[in-house]
């Protein structure tokens, strides 16, 4: 028999009209969306209210955590307790006698809450100074990191044009919401190296996709070098170098631009150490805290290598709210810390300044509370060692004949000679490496503070500092010329000195502003004296009378502000100059192009440069913005007075194939009217040249003039260009330039319009010097591409010098102490004007300028008679031609000489650029 048992069972239905509550008690105060209690508390639940249907009564309550059946049990109370932070949620089904059920839901999640282990790193490490005092735990944060980041992995850093790597910092737990402040970022730090540093551009973005550049590509850091790169030049196997920290903040003294400016040479590697951004950190103001901050170091030429090893990313904004919950209206946490060996104080307790009692053995502690009370406490165990070296200023300053300062510190090593060390000194300008004995030489400047970095990386990052104010008692004077803009006579922020700005200073006669705006002199007593300008362009809008007394000096540098203002109306007059493009066969060419504002108004533009198809375009610094066969053009910004655009590029000259072969470069600048529309051509320069095997690189050249003579009306502008090249084996630290001007020449109309690297400009008598101080220029065979150099400029003729009058100019190139080299001879020969032409030009007007192919002119009774190249050679000739266009397709790129002449017998003469 087969004995068949059925159950049956039936589903529980919810109560209707049923009500009630849970209620939680025994958490925190503290709430803001959450009930919390400390891990190992008790939070108790509760049903309460509760009201069921037909006068039923409770049979049981099904307690649930995060949805699952924790306890079935006739009590109307739960009671939890956890020893680990977690977030729960609680319900309970509530069963009636009748069997229905009642569902309650806490109104709001459980927190259980216990402050996420200290980050006391891994070392135990001290390192105490001289006095006993603290100076850095190794390794070891002195802080309670508020900040939790996951970034991502370093590694090789793309090399080429335009190719980028980005590495992630996820920032996450900070009760800040948004950057309010400059200074809410500490610091961004990259632990890196890379050859060649003038290639990169380094961008921070925060999570909203606002971006500052940290090195902003075409800032000037040329052939520097980041930490200690393998420098194969990207071809040979690839391994990583040595990376050096960089942080960029607030608090770092200089741009890595305005270091290379300051003197760190190409070959040479920036010093671990604060910089400033190129982009300030305010443009940050506004960008939300926690989420995806990246950084994208991006690569602008082929050839270098680099390789990030690791970053980090730190706030000085609020605290961090307490993993993993996102708290967003907690307090912050309060931290008390102590010791028995130390003695520790910080109002914030973001970062402790800590000093050490007797003793080589101690601890370390904190302990911490967080909104909802919970406490806890941490304790290091810490070991003393003495810093072992020292470090001893010899001199606080010392001043010598040559109106230069010398600051000395001396380093005794006194520890473990296996150490690594390495010093420095900063601010920028003053940055050297020392071995046992440093001497810096400083440029005169006001009272500063040079601080001195000492570093142990073999024992933890163990550090010392120590700062010295120098003072100079050298009695200087500051003469600072700027464009007063609102001309009120007043210096204010915004107004920019002017460079290489010609001025007459009474006692010092004609002297030039620096590449900075200024002139620094040294007066022995107390004197006056008055500054002039040239008065047919500008005029002071401050007093030109200066008078100085030893009182006012004070042991350093007095500055004095000329304010100088435009006396035309809006003039856009620019020179452009392409220069350093050599005629030698089987090299490179490293050249420049360069817009000068030589006007009163430049609103920015554009060159364009049409190459010679027998050189190859290779690189250049910045990135063109377009590029077209063999013409490449540049955007050029807004330039103020005197001020210099320049593009540096790499070209590949032809081989020895191409010898004997004449070439044709040419430069054309032009101006913004309106967007998207160039103005005519402003003004061009070409070169012309002969390709040839070998050359001497250090020469004078003129650009003035057609012929082999170098033919030119009177009255003509000329314009030199005086090339300099370091062909030894070791880097030249000075560079002097002095040129004899002519007395055929107005040595008071000299005016630099383009240059490679910053100089210092002075005339005495009819004698120019052009001084490259501190160029560390390199020797061609550490760096064919940064042993260039040269300065470039014009001149007016004393006024109308008779016909075949010759102009003869040679210069002296020294490099340091070497002997002097005397350059070629240039030289331009007067003829005789065309007479009555020059009356006639506006009669004549030629179009287009420039022109691609046919070119036209609006007056029939002129016929073309001649075409003159930038040799003097001519290349056609149509006096039997009626007609008025000539097609000059066949023509090479360059500047031509148009000749006309009509039934009279008048001639005019008419510049014209073929492209």
């Amino acid at each position: 028999m087969l004995l068949c048992i059925a159950s049956i069972s039936f589903a529980q239905t919810p109560c209707e009209n049923a009500s009630g509550t849970i209620v939680a008690t025994g958490y925190s105060t503290t709430n803001d969306g959450y009930y919390q209690q400390c891990v190992g508390g008790d939070i108790t639940f509760s049903c309460e209210g509760i009201v069921l249907p037909n006068g039923g009564t409770v049979s049981s309550i099904d307690w649930y955590i995060n949805g699952d059946l924790q306890a079935s049990q006739p009590s109307p109370s739960l009671t939890l307790s956890y020893d680990d932070a977690l977030l729960v949620e609680i319900s309970a089904d509530v069963v009636s006698s009748e069997g229905c059920f009642l569902s309650l839901q806490l109104d709001m999640p459980v927190a259980f809450l216990s402050y996420p282990e200290p980050q006391l790193g891994d070392a135990s490490t001290v390192c105490l100074d001289e006095n006993g005092v603290l100076v850095n735990v190794g390794n070891i944060s002195t802080s309670v990191d508020p900040i939790t980041v996951y970034p991502t992995e370093g590694g090789f850093l793309p090399d080429g044009a335009g190719f980028s790597f980005e590495f992630e910092f996820y920032v996450s737990g900070i009760s800040q919401e948004f950057i309010t402040n400059c200074n809410d970022i500490e610091s961004v730090m990259l632990n890196m190296e890379h050859s060649y540093a003038g290639d990169l551009n380094i961008a921070l973005t925060c999570p909203d996709g606002t971006s500052v550049n940290l090195v902003q590509f075409g800032t000037g850091l040329f052939g520097t070098f980041l930490g200690e790169p393998v420098d194969d030049n990207g071809f040979d196997n690839l391994e990583p170098g040595i990376g050096y920290d960089y942080f960029w903040s607030t608090s770092g003294t200089a741009t890595m631009g305005e270091t290379v400016q300051s003197g760190l040479s190409p070959g040479n590697t920036f010093p671990s150490g604060y910089y400033l951004p190129d982009d300030s950190f305010c443009n940050l103001i506004g960008c939300p805290i926690n989420g995806t901050w990246t950084v994208t170091i991006t690569d602008n030429f082929g050839a270098d290598n680099g390789y990030l090893f690791y970053g980090d990313i730190s706030f000085n904004a609020g605290t961090s709210n307490l993993l993993p919950y996102d708290y967003t209206e907690s307090a912050f946490n309060q931290y008390t810390w102590s010791s028995e060996e130390f003695i520790i104080t910080d109002e914030e307790m973001l970062q402790a300044n800590i000093q050490s009692n007797e003793g080589n053995v101690g601890t370390f502690s904190y302990s911490y509370t967080n909104p909802a009370g919970c406490t806890g406490t941490a304790v290091n165990e810490l070991e003393f060692i003495e810093l072992p070296f020292a470090v001893t200023l010899t001199d606080d300053f010392m001043f010598d004949s040559g109106d230069n300062n010398v600051v000395t510190a001396q380093i005794d090593t006194i520890g473990n000679p296996t150490f690594v060390m390495s010093y420095n000194w900063s601010p920028a300008e003053a940055v050297v490496n020392a071995s046992a004995l440093s001497t810096e030489v400083l440029p005169i400047t006001e009272d500063t503070y040079f601080t001195f970095y000492a570093n142990i990386p073999d024992y933890l990052g163990c550090s010392f500092m120590d700062s010295v104010l120098v003072s100079l008692p050298n009695n200087g004077v500051m003469l600072t010329v700027f464009h007063d803009a609102n001309e009120n006579g007043i210096y204010d922020e915004g107004e920019n000195p002017i460079p290489y700005f010609p001025i007459d200073a009474d006692i010092l006669g004609t002297v030039y502003t620096s590449a900075n705006g200024n002139i620094l002199t040294t007066l022995d007593a107390a004197t006056t004296f008055e500054i002039n300008v040239d008065a047919s362009n500008w005029e002071l809008t401050t007093p030109s009378f200066i008078e100085v007394s030893e009182e006012d000096w004070e042991g350093y540098v007095i500055n004095y502000y000329f304010g100088v203002k435009p006396t035309a109306n809006i003039n856009v007059d620019v020179e452009v100059a392409l220069s350093g493009i050599t005629p030698l066969c089987n090299s490179n060419s490293y050249a420049q192009a360069s817009i000068f504002n030589n006007g009163n108004y430049y609103p920015g533009g554009q060159v364009v440069i049409t190459l010679d198809p027998l050189y190859t375009f290779v690189s250049s610094n910045p990135a063109p913005t377009s590029m077209v066969g063999n013409v490449i053009t540049y955007q050029v910004e807004p330039l103020t007075f005197n001020e210099q655009y320049a593009v540096t590029m790499q070209l590949q000259n032809p081989d020895e194939t191409s010898f004997s072969e004449v070439t044709n470069h040419l430069i054309e600048g032009y101006y913004t009217i309106s967007e998207g529309v160039m103005s005519e051509v402003q003004d061009a320069d070409s070169l012309q040249t002969t390709i040839i095997c070998s050359y001497d690189p250090n020469n004078k050249l003129t650009h003035t003039g057609t012929g082999e003579e170098n033919f030119i009306d009177p009255n003509t502008d000329l314009e030199y260009t005086i090339n300099f090249q370091n062909i030894g084996n070791a880097p030249a630290a000075t560079v002097t330039l002095t040129d004899e001007i002519s007395d055929l020449l107005d040595i008071t109309s000299l005016q630099p319009i383009a240059w490679s690297h910053d100089f210092v400009l002075s005339v005495n008598g009819n004698i120019a010097t052009f001084l490259f101080e501190d160029i560390q220029l390199l020797g061609v065979e550490q760096n064919e591409a940064e042993s260039h150099g040269f300065v470039r400029f014009k001149i007016k003729q004393q006024p109308n010098l008779a016909p075949a009058t010759v102009i003869e100019n040679i210069a002296e190139i020294v490099f340091d102490n070497n002997d002097a080299i005397i350059t070629n001879t240039a030289i331009n020969t007067i003829i005789t004007p065309i007479g009555i032409g020059e009356l006639e030009q506006n009669k004549l007007n030629v179009f287009p300028n420039p022109t691609a192919d046919v070119v036209s002119w609006n007056n029939t009774d002129y016929r073309l008679v001649k075409v003159v190249n930038a040799l003097g050679m001519t290349i056609v000739n149509r006096s039997n031609s009626n007609q008025n266009t000539y097609n000059m397709q066949a023509l090479p790129a360059g500047i031509y000489l148009l000749q006309f002449e009509n039934s009279k017998g008048e001639m005019v003469r008419k510049q014209l650029v073929k492209r």
